[in-house]
């Protein structure tokens, strides 16, 4: 197996595309825990074969020596890969606890992959390759990538990831020669194409995804589009994406597909901040809330570890927000008599969401009027004439919600 994915590698640099295994976890993300006697540790300063807890190895004595099925538990530092680094035969790689980041970084044409039924890779950091590369079934989930390509999927399943192609594609699936089926799942792919779908001469390539961003770093050139096709004489090229993101495609040997058809959106995602290299949503991004959990191989944690739903709908994209849709609710705590010869009321009022917290919360009042301005509680009024007043008050949420304003009517009489 590992001989037929190296050879695989060395196929893909003779087409002039260097392939990697890359992964990364921008903020820490949880870990699973590792026990049992088929464990392996390494640590970036890791010697030996004896591979436990208390004498890790290195990651490559790690991986290589380990028995099928194993899992190797990457204890807290910086590893450097070697070139033709395979993680095969249902291995596991992951970090060993949730201390401490675990970053992977090696040669610009370093050619790590994921290969294989079983064999995964997940929450670890990495820097200064070219790609995730993941052949033949294998899993690669809660990673940020960034490289010349950022993931690159020869057949298997990509989900929860960031994958950031600085130099070119956020996603590359590529058949060359063979039938390939990428499988892609809430991942947000950014480059100077987003994603490019490529099937060779005499291939077959099956590309699924769901819940996905592509995005191009270069809107405003017209040489590079958010999802890009490419289909070679004699091969076929199957697109089935659904709930997700994209504005532009153009096609070579196909026809582009349109954006904003089916359920895909065609309308810019917002982000933190994006030249800042953070890719998680802000509000106001039409992501939120829109995509499907009814997909095969949807995952329950995003790419840093928060749980996949957590407002109306699974969002699209590699973050799950926690900016709600359902408006917050506030309630008057306090007020003055309903008569009273008070010139100086004073009001305390509470707010409480479905996500944002009460200290967030933020708040607008008013009296005798129906311009609300910002206030806090409590909110005290000084020198009033004697009459009549009421007294309103709304909240407002993270996501811009805003609840249905507390009212009270009250009487100051003449002393």
């Amino acid at each position: 197996m590992t001989e037929l994915v190296r050879q695989t590698v060395r196929d893909l640099h003779r087409l002039g595309l260097p392939v990697v295994l890359a992964a990364a976890c921008l903020l820490f993300c949880a870990a699973p825990a590792h026990a049992g006697s088929a464990t392996r540790f390494a640590d970036p300063a890791g010697e030996g074969t004896a591979c436990t807890q208390t004498q890790p190895c290195s990651i490559t004595t790690a991986v290589q020596d380990a028995p099928d099925g194993a899992e190797v538990a990457l204890l807290e530092g910086d590893y450097t890969l070697p070139l033709d680094f395979v993680i095969d035969r249902g291995i596991d790689v992951s970090p060993a606890s949730e201390e401490g980041p675990v970053s992977l970084s090696g040669g610009s044409l370093g050619t790590p992959a994921v290969s294989g039924p079983g064999s995964s890779l997940s929450h670890v950091e990495l820097s200064g390759l070219s790609g995730v590369a993941i052949f033949e079934g294998a899993l690669v989930e809660q990673v940020v990538a960034t490289g010349g390509f950022g993931c690159i999927v020869r057949d298997g399943l990509l989900r929860d990831s960031v994958c950031l192609g600085y130099d070119d594609a956020g996603v590359l699936a590529i058949a060359a020669g063979d039938q390939i089926e990428a499988v892609v799942r809430n991942v947000t792919a950014v480059g100077e194409d987003g994603a490019v779908l490529r099937s060779d001469r005499g291939s077959q390539l099956s590309f699924d995804a769901r819940n996905s961003i592509f995005l191009t770093t270069l809107p405003d050139d017209a040489r590079y589009v958010d999802l890009r096709l490419l289909r070679g004489d004699g091969a076929a090229l199957e697109t089935d994406i659904d709930f997700s993101n994209f504005r532009s495609s153009a096609g070579d040997g196909i026809d582009p597909l349109e954006p904003g058809t089916r359920s895909n959106q065609a309308a810019a995602p917002v982000f933190r901040d994006a030249p800042g290299g953070d890719f998680r949503q802000a509000q106001g991004s039409p992501t939120l809330d829109s995509g499907t959990a009814g997909a095969n191989g949807i995952g329950s944690l995003d790419f840093e570890g928060d749980e996949r739903v957590q407002g109306r709908e699974i969002d699209i994209g590699a973050d799950e927000s926690a900016f709600g849709d359902a408006a917050p609710t506030v309630r008057i705590v306090r007020a003055p008599d309903k008569r009273t010869r008070n010139r100086r009321p004073g009001f305390r009022f509470r707010g409480s969401d479905d996500v944002t917290s009460p200290n967030e919360l933020r708040f607008r009042c008013g009296l005798n009027t129906r311009n609300l301005t910002p206030c806090s509680s409590p909110r005290i009024y000084r020198n009033l004439d004697p009459g009549r007043y009421r007294f309103k008050v709304e909240a407002i949420d993270e996501a811009g919600n805003r609840s249905r304003p507390a009212a009270y009517s009250w009487r100051i009489v003449k002393r």
